[in-house]
């Protein structure tokens, strides 16, 4: 669900570019060549002369706010997943979906104990696919062992919500997973919602590949 606020900075950006070819368009055009009068022919009568009209003010377009770019994040290798490393990952990538919304004036994530639950266990449940079958599910990763959704994984749980949405990936480095979701349109409104106010990070690591599946559980709370 695309948000009111990044639909403005798309269409801002455009009206933008249009004011700015416009003026280019105007400082191409070639300078009117001066007119060349005729002298009066003299006569009894003093000449008549002609009043010189005054010249029209242009008014200069008023600049528009260029939108923010998205911040990124420098790629470093993910520790060995030890209980305490996996919890530093987690705030880490708490303070970047933060840091993205501080810059776009949105509310700020808090975590949600009941989505961490249900987002570590997807996690855990697509780390025990064999790899070739993980790439292969595609929207699918979403759902879990019984084919429930994330909505309803989130309900079965105990979580009251009005909406939700769910990221993952496999990767390396959490901040990969980060970058590629900011890249992504989908998995982006999901970090830039206004809507949404609580989340849950799961980690697990998919020993067959040595990547690790990271899920992140968005919601609203009812």
């Amino acid at each position: 669900m695309c948000t009111t606020r990044f639909t403005h900075i798309v269409a801002t950006a455009g009206i933008a570019l249009f004011i700015a070819g416009c003026q280019a368009w105007i400082q191409r055009q070639p300078a009117p060549a001066p007119s060349i009068e005729a002298a009066p022919t003299p006569t009894l009568a003093p000449p008549t002369v002609a009043p010189t009209p005054s010249p029209t003010a242009t008014a200069t377009p008023t600049p528009t706010p260029t939108p923010r770019p998205l911040p990124t994040a420098t790629p470093t290798r993910l520790p060995v997943p030890a209980a305490d490393d996996i919890a530093g990952v987690r705030q880490a990538l708490l303070r970047l979906h933060n840091q993205v919304r501080r810059g776009y004036d949105l509310p700020l994530y808090t975590i949600s104990p009941v989505l961490e639950q249900v987002a570590q266990k997807q996690a855990e449940y697509l780390a025990g696919l064999p790899l070739n079958t993980l790439n292969a599910l595609g929207d699918a990763a979403r759902l879990g062992p019984d084919g429930a959704p994330p909505d309803a994984r989130m309900r079965a749980a105990g979580y009251s919500l009005a909406a939700s949405a769910e990221n993952w990936g496999l990767f390396a480095r959490w901040q990969d997973a980060f970058v590629s979701w900011l890249n992504d349109e989908r998995q982006r409104q999901a970090i830039l919602s206004p809507e949404y106010r609580e989340i849950g990070i799961g980690i697990a690591r998919h020993a067959a590949s040595g990547n690790y599946v990271f899920v992140v559980d968005y919601a609203a709370p009812r």
